[in-house]
């Protein structure tokens, strides 16, 4: 479970990237992004989200870490590691 600005979600599966991406856009997609292209998840609770919001992981317990902010798209590397 995840929180984005008020919004809370629940982590489904991974949402692996498809073939018909790479083809419109020409270029290698699909292996560089295997496992690393999103998450489909289940919307819990209703909210506002904004850009720049920070992704707080919600434990089993309810406790709340430390807010991770996630990258921009357009600025992650996907070979980083």
């Amino acid at each position: 479970r995840f929180r984005i600005g008020d919004v809370a979600c629940q982590g489904v599966r991974l949402c692996e990237p498809c073939v018909r991406i790479e083809q419109l856009i020409g270029k290698p997609f699909v292996r560089p992004m295997v496992h690393r292209a999103g998450l489909r998840a289940d919307i819990l609770s209703s909210g506002t989200l904004r850009v720049g919001d920070a992704v707080v992981v919600l434990p089993e317990d309810g406790d709340v870490q430390t807010p991770t902010v996630v990258p921009a798209t357009a600025d992650h590397d996907p070979d980083r590691h």
